[in-house]
């Protein structure tokens, strides 16, 4: 049997890769992802990037190019998205960068707060609650380790 008959059959097998969030919405000033893919409106970008090993290493590490180093060309064929839908996602991209520009200063910013994050109060020192760790709640002042005078100094 063919090997590639038998690794055909065993790809069912394989679980699909998630995508991150990333994958889709990209780097703007790189110009990656999904909604930043401007081959999708007929121009395709060269020289973004530039690649330089590490001797000590043996590495490859990618640099960024200025955008005046960026080599671009028009390919009218390769058009999938129109001009009009393509200007109203960069709209849409602009909007959501003032409404949530700031998000990225605090790890869990408001639109990824759990629930129960405001709610929660500690039994001994009536502190607040919050997230430490993966899938946990601690009381901050014991974290902090604050000492509370009516405790005998801490939570």
């Amino acid at each position: 049997m063919p090997a590639a008959t038998v690794l055909g059959d065993c790809a069912t097998l394989i679980p699909p890769r998630r995508r991150s969030s990333v994958t889709s919405s990209g780097h703007k000033s790189r110009g990656t992802g999904v909604l930043n893919n401007e081959s999708y409106i007929g121009r395709i970008v060269w020289n973004r990037r530039q690649y330089r090993k590490n001797p000590d290493t043996e590495r490859r590490t990618a640099r960024q190019n200025n955008a005046t180093e960026w080599v671009s060309s028009e390919v009218p064929a390769m058009r999938i998205v129109s001009d009009e839908l393509w200007a109203r996602v960069r709209t849409g991209d602009t909007e959501i960068g003032v409404l949530y520009g700031d998000a990225t200063t605090n790890r869990l910013n408001a639109t990824q707060r759990p629930e129960h994050s405001r709610m929660l109060e500690c039994a001994e020192c009536g502190g607040p609650y919050a997230i430490f760790g993966k899938d946990r709640y601690s009381c901050t002042n014991r974290k902090k380790r604050l000492p509370i005078d009516e405790l005998g100094g801490g939570c």
